[in-house]
């Protein structure tokens, strides 16, 4: 019975981790084409500190491949009927991909906050 219990947590927790995967490549693909659909409208026609959209456009990307590897290592490990989100490869995808779109997001605030007119 505690096996069953074990078992039934470490489910849990890979659909909780490919739920918050599958979200964070959402919103990572959304800021991206947002922002470079809506450009002109938020910053007009005086375009400055472009490096700190770049580097959000960069971070959101990588938190998407990220997030693809984080797909491939929990389908890899429940192949291997290895049911746990802190084996190292899942775990540091995870983090690599959380901070990724984290610095896009702040990146893109202070890049949205020194163009308002």
């Amino acid at each position: 019975m505690i096996k069953r219990k074990t078992k039934n947590k470490d489910g849990k927790a890979l659909s909780f981790l490919d739920s918050t995967t599958k979200q964070i490549i959402t919103l990572s693909t959304g800021s991206i084409v947002l922002t470079a659909t809506f450009l002109d409208k938020i910053v007009g026609d005086s375009l400055s500190y472009k490096g700190y959209l770049i580097c959000s456009w960069v971070s959101f990307s990588l938190a998407i491949v990220f997030g693809l590897l984080v797909l491939g290592a929990i389908i890899r490990n429940s192949n291997n009927n290895e049911c746990d989100v802190y084996k190292n490869n899942t775990r540091w995808l995870s983090l690599f991909q959380y901070f990724s779109f984290l610095i896009g997001l702040v990146a893109f605030w202070i890049f949205a906050l020194l163009n308002l007119k």
